[in-house]
């Protein structure tokens, strides 16, 4: 499905001409607007003029362009001053590039950082770096928007938990505070937890494991909003071993997505994104085929050959009727005569799961025929958070079983060299909170996350937090998860900061800071250095020196040894950071299977076979959307103006619903003039513009989520609604698909930015 971008006409019988193509649904249906505005070729002088609004505003200050507003206001006298000691390297007016790494997600692709007179002005991605080879999403390029952020904490600042009032500390009463809350706790044989995001850095994370192992209680906890944890699980569950493969799309003729979007959001997307165009080049003499079976309109979904709309709570029975068609139908995978597998799929024939699911008769059948005629060079892949809750870890246990019997296994999914971008655990994060709940953590140390904000709101994490007596958050702002800390340290921007990571098992890179602290802040591996020493206690007290000493030491002792360097180590030293990443581990190339599936994995799946739903009820799909991602950088005004790829909607969020639903509401957003609808899904609900989208399912609604921040900074604050608030939270998993929803209408009517 592809939307119209232009409008062609065809000659009719009585020598008229008929529109064949239109550009919005308005169109198409010829309301009254434009048949006003097509016999209207100009607007008038006091018709273009309109009061600027509050987004126009922030576009304007978002990205610099605040001069034009100044209009022709006299520029304010500024001295000039010279350097009084240039740098030998430095030329005035001259670029200077670096290598480094992006901090903007656990993705952690190369990129060169572009600095003049020591201050960095542009990113582009690194056509060394074996992941994204070149290629940087918008959320890359848009980061550098981050490091100027006027919104960032000038310093550490103590919180009034009862108001959320911040007022400004020093490093030295922070620290103090904390190294005695530390004692303490220690003393008392009380739970101190360290909760963070996927730190991909090898380095920080042995840095975590020094400093909590003098706290006999402790743990660390690591927790993605944007989470992976089904396929991790299901790994562990179908061959032993939890951990995220290596997907292989330049190696596959045919790929079927089952609601997955490895060209918008999912895992590593500049990485899929260059795998899959270089197999999508008809000079080659074999371009791949891309199926995508999805709930609502994605990225990949657009790009697809094939693509089918099913409701989220399909997407499993889909998966096991493939799986019934190679194993039970037409027996000739190798598991074909295991009698626990063909157990757990005789329930899902084909024709039944397709008769439930809308598909056309046939389509199974089909699509497995096409899937074992490229066995060994084809990959399914099912996105983690696809499905409802209940069904996640099924979904992806069913997407293993089908993997192996293609023999996939070791050749388009690779686990020899598996990903390390998204090692949060749902159960890890969903078990803090009953753990906070009944008071059994005692100190609570919160780092690149903010689950006040990301979590379900029935969770109320917020109020989990009142329940431990100390908390600090290290974080850049007091956003929706500081305002309930007793302090927050303010952490580096990544262009400030040194680290390595380790986005690919083998692949190490390093980060490099391209400009000083701009503000009173410190990297968070320097703070955990300063509490581990204030505090007196572990292996770490002892230590001397900075985080970069840190780094360096142990770049010395675990990967100068394997590089086969030919010169001492300031010279490999020198070498990586100028090349900005490194390949010491040669290992496996990924080729020959791993460990055999395992069919007691099955047991994740229902034995009740395919549901059938009611054709009223509305499915609430909560999706990531390419600009803003899970919201970290909602205060981007480039992020917020970046119109969304599928529907072309700038600044806010909204309710996707498809042409035939929106007709039978009542509603429309003609001429971007949208209609107010009511979105509840029992224990959370909020008003939204709605967005009719063709190719929608007709029994599902999609909202994005990484909206409706209320501390993310002037540009951020109150754009949209957090989608978040309707998420479930259910046996160890978060649920942000096939939820429950009603929708009522408002009679109210809102703008839409549209391009």
């Amino acid at each position: 499905m592809t939307e119209p971008t232009g409008v062609t006409e065809t000659p009719t019988k009585a020598g008229e001409t008929k529109r064949v193509h239109w550009g919005t649904l308005a169109e198409l249906n010829d309301t009254p607007e434009v048949r006003a505005l097509r016999e209207k070729e100009f607007l008038t002088p006091s018709e273009e003029a309109t009061e600027p609004s509050r987004r126009d505003f922030l576009k304007l200050i978002g990205a610099g362009a605040a001069f034009a507003a100044a209009g022709c206001a006299r520029k304010p006298v500024e001295k000039i001053l010279p350097y009084i000691k240039m740098p030998e390297e430095t030329i005035p007016g001259k670029a200077v590039w670096y290598a480094s790494t992006c901090g903007e997600c656990p993705a952690s692709c190369g990129i060169l950082v572009k600095t003049r007179e020591g201050r960095p002005i542009k990113l582009e991605g690194m056509k060394e770096h074996p992941l994204n080879r070149g290629g940087l999403c918008a959320r890359g390029q848009a980061s550098l928007l981050n490091l100027y952020d006027p919104d960032r904490l000038k310093g550490p600042v103590a919180v009034d938990r009862a108001s959320g009032a911040a007022k400004a500390t020093t490093w030295g009463a922070l620290d103090g505070r904390v190294a005695k809350a530390l004692r303490d706790t220690r003393q008392a044989g009380g739970r101190v937890v360290l909760l963070t995001g996927t730190l991909t850095s090898p380095t920080t994370r042995a840095l975590v494991t020094d400093f909590l192992a003098s706290f006999p209680s402790s743990a660390h906890v690591v927790y993605d909003a944007v989470s992976s944890d089904a396929i991790a699980k299901a790994q562990e569950l179908s061959y032993g071993e939890r951990l995220i493969p290596r997907y292989r799309l330049d190696r596959a003729d045919l790929i079927v997505t089952l609601g997955a979007d490895p060209l918008g959001t999912f895992l590593s997307p500049p990485e899929f994104a260059r795998d899959f165009a270089s197999r999508r080049k008809p000079e080659s003499g074999s371009m791949s085929k891309l199926v995508a079976i999805e709930p609502i309109v994605t990225l990949t979904g657009t790009n697809a050959d094939v693509r089918h709309r099913v409701r989220p709570e399909h997407l499993l029975g889909v998966a096991l009727a493939l799986a019934n068609e190679l194993h039970v139908k037409n027996p000739r995978a190798p598991l074909s005569g295991n009698p626990a597998v063909g157990g757990k799929l005789r329930d899902y024939a084909s024709q039944n799961v397709e008769r439930d699911a809308g598909l056309p008769p046939g389509t199974l059948a089909a699509l497995a025929d096409e899937l074992w005629a490229s066995r060994g060079k084809s990959l399914i892949l099912a996105g983690p958070q696809a499905a409802p809750a209940n069904h996640a870890v099924a979904l992806q246990v069913a997407v293993n079983l089908l993997n192996s019997a293609l023999g996939n296994d070791g050749f388009t999914v690779d686990t020899f060299t598996p990903s390390l971008q998204a090692q949060g655990s749902e159960e890890a994060v969903l078990s803090l909170a009953e753990r906070m709940r009944a008071g059994e953590v005692q100190l609570l140390v919160i780092h690149g996350v903010n689950p006040a904000y990301s979590l379900p709101s029935a969770l109320g994490f917020g109020d989990l937090m009142k329940r431990v007596p100390f908390v600090v958050s290290i974080s850049d702002r007091v956003d929706e998860t500081a305002r309930y800390a007793d302090f927050v340290a303010p952490d580096n921007h990544y262009l400030e900061s040194w680290n390595d990571h380790e986005p690919r098992r083998g692949i190490r890179s390093l980060a490099q800071p391209a400009i000083a602290p701009l503000y009173d802040t410190r990297a968070f591996q320097d703070t955990v250095l300063a509490w581990a020493r204030a505090a007196g206690t572990g292996a770490l007290a002892a230590t001397m020196g900075t985080w970069h000493d840190y780094l360096r030491e142990a770049w010395r002792k675990d990967i100068y040894p394997r590089a086969n360097a030919a010169g001492d180590f300031d010279i490999f030293w020198e070498g990586a950071l100028r090349d900005g990443v490194l390949e010491p581990l040669r290992g496996p190339n990924g080729s020959g299977a791993g460990a055999p599936f395992r069919p007691a994995a099955l047991s994740e799946i229902p034995d009740t076979g395919s549901q059938t739903l009611s054709g009223g009820t509305l499915s609430l799909v909560l999706y990531t959307p390419v600009a803003l991602y899970d919201g970290r950088s909602a205060n981007n005004a480039w992020l917020q103006e970046l119109p969304d790829p599928v529907s072309k909607i700038d600044w806010d969020n909204y309710v996707s619903i498809s042409p035939s639903r929106a007709k039978a509401l009542g509603v429309s957003d003609y001429e971007m003039r949208a209609d107010m609808v009511t979105v509840d899904v029992g224990h959370a609900k909020f008003d939204l513009p709605v967005h009719v989208q063709p190719g929608l399912h007709p029994d599902v609604i999609g909202i994005a989520v990484g909206y409706g921040r209320t501390a993310a900074g002037r540009v951020g604050n109150k754009v949209g609604q957090n989608g978040y608030a309707l998420a479930q939270a259910t046996a160890g998993r978060v649920g942000l698909s096939g939820i429950p929803a009603r929708l009522t209408k408002t009679g109210r009517q809102t703008p839409l930015a549209c391009v």
